[in-house]
């Protein structure tokens, strides 16, 4: 039997100056990936595929990386760079690209147009899918006297992840021009780019994910995100406290559920709109598409999320584990999916 080749595990490390200066930090920004990497690594040995692991500071450290380490396949763990431009990390796989490798996860063009919601939102609503109305404001600009729709809305940075730039007060119950300025005005000054303004779909929070496994294209289980012990005055969003901060209310107050408690014929109407979402962005190997249900229980998509958190404990891994797929058998897909593109490529 033929050896297969070894692989890269590439993820973002610390900068030797970050960690000299400011360990907590590194500390703060490496503790995902690397939870990441270790549960990738193990499966990994479990599956008896050689690699080894490659680690860079910055995308302008990423030649040095790919000169040192030769591997033709790289199992792609990089989220960010302390320090650098947000879009560093979508730019990772057009490094590898240039140097003729191949790699898992999304390619550069998708992740980039994912992490803007506005043009994202643009090209799925033109594609019959369900998105909320929304407006952008353009930094310094000025909300309408009006909105286009009715109701409360949420006021979000435009090409952010992760929930960042996402908290209590962007939600905003009783709309009214000063108060949407107002928070608008907070997200350009803060993240030095434009606000989207949202209608707020005010109902159950969902998320499927989806691993393409060959030619197939599989939907997990719909997972719901429960709002529990939530009164009136806290909005049910998930938020940046929600998502990272383990200490607050939000952290240990929302919760997964999977598979979500939906008739069959909405958990099949979810996963239709997922596949469509995943098609119009363009996603490979594996992504998260959210969404919400508003009063009627129609859904509505929020955001397309390649290359999502695949630690263990992470909603993707649960995902996985509710349709039985064992976490090892998701890592020998993506691998499987990358190592068949570049036979593909180089074929004679």
């Amino acid at each position: 039997m033929r050896r297969q080749e070894r692989i890269l595990v590439l993820y973002n490390r610390p900068s030797d100056e970050l960690l000299k200066t400011a360990p907590e930090s590194a500390d703060e920004s490496e503790a995902g990936v690397w939870d990441e990497m270790l549960a990738v690594t193990a499966s990994l040995n479990q599956l008896g595929i050689d690699y080894r692991v490659g680690g860079a500071a910055s995308l302008a450290d990423m030649p040095r990386v790919l000169g040192k380490y030769r591997e033709r396949v790289i199992f792609n763990l990089v989220e960010g760079f302390y320090g650098s431009p947000a879009a560093d990390p979508f730019l990772v796989p057009a490094v590898c690209e240039a140097f003729d490798r191949e790699y898992t996860g999304n390619t550069t063009p998708c992740q980039l147009l994912a992490n803007n919601k506005w043009q994202t939102n643009a090209l799925l609503r033109a594609a019959g899918i369900p998105c909320p109305a929304s407006i952008m404001v353009p930094e310094g600009g000025k909300v309408p006297a009006a909105l286009p729709f009715a109701g409360p809305c949420i006021v979000k940075p435009a090409c952010t992840d992760a929930s960042e730039g996402i908290e209590p007060g962007s939600v905003i119950r009783k709309p009214t021009r000063a108060a949407v300025q107002r928070v608008a005005d907070s997200v350009s000054r803060r993240f030095s780019q434009p606000a989207i303004v949202e209608q707020f779909i005010d109902g159950r929070e969902l998320n499927i994910a989806l691993l393409e496994d060959g030619d197939d294209v599989r939907t997990m289980p719909v997972a719901e995100v429960e709002f529990r012990g939530y009164d009136a005055s806290r909005p049910k969003i998930i938020d940046y406290a929600a998502k990272w901060l383990r200490d607050s209310f939000e952290y240990q107050n929302t919760v997964r559920v999977v598979p979500a408690p939906l008739p069959r014929s909405l958990a099949d109407r979810v996963r239709r709109i997922a596949l469509a979402a995943w098609s119009v962005v363009g996603c490979r190997d594996y992504a998260r598409v959210d969404l919400r249900l508003n009063k009627k229980g129609e859904p509505f998509v929020l955001e397309v999320n390649p290359n999502p958190d695949i630690s263990l404990d992470a909603g993707f891994s649960a995902a996985l584990a509710a349709a039985d797929i064992e976490y090892a058998d998701f890592v020998k897909a993506v691998v499987g999916n990358a190592r068949r593109r570049l036979r593909r490529t180089h074929q004679p």
